[in-house]
């Protein structure tokens, strides 16, 4: 049903996408960060950046990386591979929320919808872009996640278990993200003006009461953070 949306717009919409990729990678355990990490024959974020440069609904992508290494990404990512849709390349910040703030003040004028995406998961497909922009168009905002397989608990003190969760009602988000410019960006004002710093962004929109679709992701779209991460995307490759 959901994939169906995408051809039910009555008019192109304007769609810039938001890569986060901040992070130094201490999980890592490298000598660079793991945005850079080699993936097959290309780094991690050159390999999620070169999706949304062949997805014709996205015009425009913003990248955020750390204020130190921008030149390196100009010249090893952006023009090596050649990506031509990166129209701004914004400085990091302390958290994630601060980094994905710094990249929407790239947003420009007339944009419709904003989409957020890890730069660290590099197996996102075109096809799940479509289907969350196509649920963000139509529900204002829309996460894709998928069901959680093992049983969650909740402990408390002494990781002493306090309950059991219905793990049918469970998901593990993941991103893209997707929302209406309008929202994301009220919803960063009202969370920066109340010094409320969320997990993800989807958690700064429910602040406001605005329900947020799930769109089914895939459990493909890892999020690379580990060696094992990077163990795991190669055998994807192969």
């Amino acid at each position: 049903m959901t994939a169906g949306l995408i051809f039910m717009w009555e008019k192109p919409v304007s769609v810039v996408a938001v890569v986060v990729a901040g992070g130094r990678g201490k999980r890592m355990e490298g000598d660079i960060p793991k945005q850079y990490m080699m993936l097959g024959n290309k780094p991690i974020l050159a390999r999620t950046l070169s999706i949304f440069e062949k997805t014709d609904i996205v015009q425009d992508v913003i990248i955020a990386v750390p204020e130190q290494d921008k030149g390196y990404v100009a010249r090893e990512i952006i023009e090596k591979f050649n990506l031509k849709k990166v129209s701004a390349i914004r400085p990091g910040g302390a958290q994630r929320q601060d980094t994905v703030k710094s990249a929407f003040e790239a947003v420009g004028n007339g944009t419709e919808i904003v989409i957020v995406h890890d730069g660290v998961r590099p197996f996102i497909t075109t096809e799940l872009i479509n289907q969350a922009v196509a649920a963000a168009r139509l529900y204002g905002a829309a996460v894709t996640a998928v069901p959680v397989k093992d049983t969650i608990k909740r402990a408390g003190r002494n990781e002493i278990v306090r309950e059991s969760l219905h793990r049918e009602e469970l998901w593990s988000v993941q991103t893209p993200q997707v929302f209406r410019w309008d929202i994301i960006r009220e919803a960063y004002d009202i969370a920066y003006r109340e010094c409320f710093f969320g997990t993800d962004d989807a958690m700064l929109v429910e602040r406001l009461g605005i329900p947020v679709k799930i769109i089914m992701g895939s459990y493909e779209n890892i999020k690379v953070t580990t060696r094992e991460d990077l163990i795991i995307g190669q055998m994807f490759l192969d």
